[in-house]
């Protein structure tokens, strides 16, 4: 106790030199006091990061200064919030200049200094400054800094939406440069769907934390629950992410509706966000008795299909769109092929058709939806979707095709070749 304040001794209590009260209120009165600026320290990362949303950073900047005028000490999160908030206004010097002068009893760990460096490559990746992302990323490599999944998603923006590559990349084979664009194409998803669950615990721990230390068992318990669910959701999302991305033997044979299935549970979170519907009819039912099988790399079909839905399920979820059009229909059909298609198609084609009822795409466009890089999103999304989609099925010698104009929505079909039932 003697590490928190000075204590005197009289009689057989302790007592506190500086204030005169007992040491056991002294300490009780030390706890929630510390407790107090421990809420106060999250309240003022919370204003920062609100700021740094709103690409307000000098608001963000008035709230740090503040804070650390009050007595408060910043820890990472702080700094990583005020980072960001420069990084997302178009200012990554600032960012940066941030970056260079962390204060040195902060004792980051490898991991952490990193995720900063990712929050400053990603504000030069907004600012589509490539040199300047470059310069960073090698700092990072000569620093022994991780370089993961966060950095290849804040490079891997800039490179593909400036249409150029650095010296590293330029070397790489075709299929590690597609393999890197992939990664990019998830990053944001992985991000997105798991910032939320990750800040609710963080804020849990400390609500736990405070009803623990009050005596409070019931609200204790109550909130250790909550906790648990949250663990619970995000190690089934994980799941998820790991069977989407294990790269299957390219010999492999697999079921259609089990695929689809897949998609549509990895992105059943965004569909039940925006109140969107999806109905999926697969025909494995038919009068050729063939069911629908797909022989090949289950990540690319996959992938493939992930395209199309996720596209749909944005489209449905424009405010413009009524709750009762905000619905996906999958469907997956047999089809025979042709006398002049049995050296591409021996076993028939399988046709997966994925039609929204969105606000539909203008006819002036129409003609670029398959561009590289191209995207409706209003500077959302890498414009890799469509482009990933048709050259999986033109590696499988199908196709990906923009149907004719509907009366609501859009519908793309896409043709891959058929396997036999294994």
């Amino acid at each position: 106790m003697s590490e928190f304040f000075p204590l005197r001794q009289s009689g057989n209590k302790n007592y506190c030199a500086l204030c005169g009260f007992s040491a056991s209120f002294a300490v009780s009165f030390y706890m929630k006091i510390r407790q107090f600026y421990i809420e106060l320290t999250f309240h003022y990362g919370a204003l920062i990061n609100a700021y740094g949303k709103a690409r307000q950073p000098d608001k963000a900047r008035e709230v740090f200064d503040d804070m650390t005028a009050k007595g408060l000490k910043p820890n990472e999160t702080i700094y990583g919030a005020l980072v960001n908030a420069y990084g997302q206004a178009g200012q990554p010097e600032d960012a940066e200049k941030i970056l260079r002068n962390l204060p040195e009893g902060l004792n980051l760990s490898s991991q952490t200094l990193g995720y900063l460096y990712n929050l400053v490559i990603k504000g030069y990746g907004r600012a589509n400054r490539v040199e300047d992302v470059n310069r960073l990323k090698e700092e990072m490599l000569q620093k022994g800094l991780p370089i993961d999944v966060y950095t290849l998603g804040a490079t891997g923006s800039v490179y593909d939406r400036m249409g150029t590559l650095n010296d590293e990349t330029r070397s790489l084979r075709s299929r590690e440069a597609e393999q890197w664009k992939e990664l990019a194409t998830l990053f944001g998803d992985v991000v997105h769907e798991l910032n939320q669950p990750v800040g609710a615990i963080g804020l849990g721990v400390s609500t736990v934390k405070r009803y623990f230390e009050k005596g409070d068992r019931g609200n204790t318990l109550k909130f250790l629950e909550k906790l648990r669910l949250q663990v619970q959701f995000l190690g089934e999302r994980m799941q998820v992410y790991k069977a989407l991305t294990e790269r299957s033997n390219a010999e492999e044979t697999h079921r259609v509706s089990d695929m689809v299935s897949g998609v549509e549970e990895l992105l059943r979170h965004y569909a039940e966000k925006a109140h969107v519907r999806i109905d999926i009819q697969i025909t494995d039912d038919n009068k050729w008795k063939q069911a629908l099988y797909l022989r090949g790399d289950k990540f690319l079909f996959q992938m493939a299909i992930r395209g199309l839905v996720y596209n749909a399920i944005q489209a449905c979820s424009e405010e413009s769109i009524p709750l009762e059009r905000r619905h996906i229909i999958i469907r997956g059909i047999f089809t025979p092929s042709r006398p002049d298609e049995q050296s591409v198609a021996p076993y028939g084609w399988v046709d997966i058709y994925v039609r929204d009822e969105g606000p539909g795409i203008p006819p002036g466009i129409r003609e670029r939806i398959f561009e590289r890089g191209f995207s409706t999103k209003k500077g959302r999304g890498l414009g890799l979707g469509l482009t990933l989609a048709q050259s999986v099925a033109e590696h499988y010698g199908g196709r990906i095709v923009l149907m004719p104009e509907i009366a609501t929505g859009v519908e793309f079909w896409l043709r891959l070749p058929a396997a036999p039932e294994p």
